[in-house]
């Protein structure tokens, strides 16, 4: 039931140094806006902004930036329109494509998947190396269940630039995951470890890997590095809590590190069927089990051993041993 944890999206930019306009006070305002921006002043970056935008009508950077605002504060048509703009005065301008793309994946995800290609396309054959929309594309493509597609934006990131760890991390889930070449897979993940020994992603997604080759004490060292880098990776806690059980034979510890993770996120898929299997085998508690599971299966209907789980419970009750 163990599955990688999701890689990052990069958002849209509030004000990259674009190219200036031309227009000094222009440029100033929205430097000022973007400032004010980063310290949650949204009424005193509007402002800026709104004179960036009286100085000149088609500062890229005030667009994009007062575009970013309006997203934050949940004015999406605005924000659409604001990018809408821009792209029509600057159709060719990679970080509008960029932007506007960006937010579209992180605010409407799947259904304008479409337009965010689209939109990625096109900045990429105006900067073919801009790697955040490169590593952008991917997380699309893996999200619709290209993997294909995915792993090749990340060999295209890696010929850019071959200490991306995020990229690296990535491409050995892929190869782990989905094209069963697990030997790749973990030269992948030890490069990036040896370039970022603290990257939680690679340190549990390769304890993964070592958990699907039997070797559950490496993969406790690894789990225990990763929550010693992210205390709040709480998948990690979960899979310790789970060697705890497995390998020291401690069920009271195990039940209440799992519950320690739910009271922090109940629904962590296989939190909660981990611990419907201690509830069914150890306490002897097939109702909870039970209501366990079906939780388990309302946040992932897929989860690979909770359907079956409940089938078995579902009939311990139905057939009770005597």
């Amino acid at each position: 039931g163990n599955q990688a944890a999701p890689s990052r999206l990069f958002g849209p930019i509030a004000y990259m140094e674009l190219a200036s306009t031309g227009n000094a006070p222009a440029d100033e305002f929205c430097r000022q806006g973007v400032e004010l921006f980063r310290n949650r002043d949204f009424r005193g970056a509007k402002g800026k902004y709104d004179q960036a935008l009286k100085a000149d009508g088609g500062h890229v950077g005030a667009l994009n930036a007062y575009a970013l605002l309006n997203c934050e504060v949940g004015n999406l048509s605005m924000t659409e329109e604001l990018y809408e703009k821009a792209i029509a005065l600057y159709p060719e301008h990679a970080e509008t494509l960029f932007n506007y793309a960006a937010y579209f994946q992180l605010m409407h995800g799947p259904p304008k998947f479409a337009a965010c290609e689209k939109l990625y396309t096109r900045a990429l054959e105006v900067e073919p190396r801009q790697i955040n929309c490169l590593f952008n594309l991917a997380s699309l493509y893996n999200t619709r269940g290209s993997h294909r597609e995915c792993f090749e934006m990340y060999k295209r990131i890696l010929r850019i630039q071959p200490n991306h760890v995020d990229s690296m991390c990535n491409s050995g889930q892929l190869l782990q995951s989905h094209f069963n070449d697990l030997n790749t897979a973990e030269a992948m993940y030890s490069r990036a470890l040896s370039l970022n020994a603290e990257h939680d992603t690679t340190l549990y997604n390769y304890a993964l890997l070592k958990l699907s080759q039997d070797k559950p004490q490496e993969a406790r060292k690894m789990l225990l590095e990763c929550v010693r880098v992210n205390p709040m990776h709480l998948w990690a806690h979960c899979d310790l809590a789970v060697l705890t059980h497995s390998l020291d034979n401690d069920p009271d510890t195990s039940e209440r590190m799992l519950r320690e993770v739910l009271a922090k996120d109940p629904h962590i898929a296989n939190a909660l069927c981990n611990l419907g299997v201690l509830l069914q085998t150890v306490r002897q508690d097939v109702t909870g089990a039970i209501d366990l599971y079906k939780r388990c299966l309302a946040v992932d209907p897929h989860h690979p051993n909770a359907a079956r789980n409940l089938e078995m419970a579902q009939q311990q009750v139905a057939n009770p041993q005597p």
